[in-house]
């Protein structure tokens, strides 16, 4: 099921729409046959992840209106912006701040993701991201979906800039025959 644009469970779904309509968290624990205490937790979680989605458009219109790549951004807020998932944003966190930083340039973030390459010498002599300790080659991946997903969002110069160093890196890819099936296979490929 579907609400504000993310899929969350058919009983969550129900769950927040019966606890809106009034339902006390022991009719629900009842009617679902979990605990109340889970339902609470289902509520909350379900509730920060609506709020987060709005927090995320806000700041997303503060940055389409900037249209700056270079503005430092904190990095709660850079993470939020791109919808990333909240365990993956605190990793990129992590890796961050045991480098000194606490703030992000759109164009620091691109530089860690897919840098501004002439020599492209495969993924891991050439992308940081690859080389860094709370990043994998699954989470790299979903980085650059959730990227893809709101690049539309964060302003013209961005969306340019972006969509520049995706096919850079594809042409790259391909002209080495480098073999990265979770960048580029299928429909659903992140470049």
């Amino acid at each position: 099921m579907k609400q504000m644009g993310r899929n969350i469970s058919e009983r969550n779904a129900k769950i927040i729409l019966l606890r809106a309509e009034g339902r006390t968290l022991t009719n629900l624990s009842l009617h679902f046959g979990l605990s109340r205490s889970r339902v609470d937790q289902i509520f909350k979680m379900e509730k920060r992840k609506e709020l987060l989605i709005k927090q995320g458009e806000g700041i997303r219109k503060n940055i389409r209106e900037a249209n700056d790549l270079n503005v430092k951004i904190p990095m709660d807020d850079l993470f939020c912006s791109l919808s990333l998932p909240i365990q993956l944003g605190f990793r990129l966190k992590t890796h961050f701040i045991s480098k000194g930083l606490q703030e992000l340039s759109l164009t620091e973030f691109m530089n860690f993701l897919i840098p501004d390459i002439v020599i492209f010498r495969g993924l891991y002599q050439t992308i940081p991201a690859y080389r860094a300790n709370h990043v994998g080659v699954i989470s790299y991946v979903k980085i650059i979906k959730g990227i893809n997903k709101v690049e539309d969002d964060l302003g013209v110069a961005f969306k340019d800039e972006w969509t520049r160093r995706k096919k850079r890196l594809k042409e790259s890819l391909i002209a080495i025959k480098y073999p990265a099936p979770y960048l580029m296979r299928g429909e659903d490929a992140a470049i």
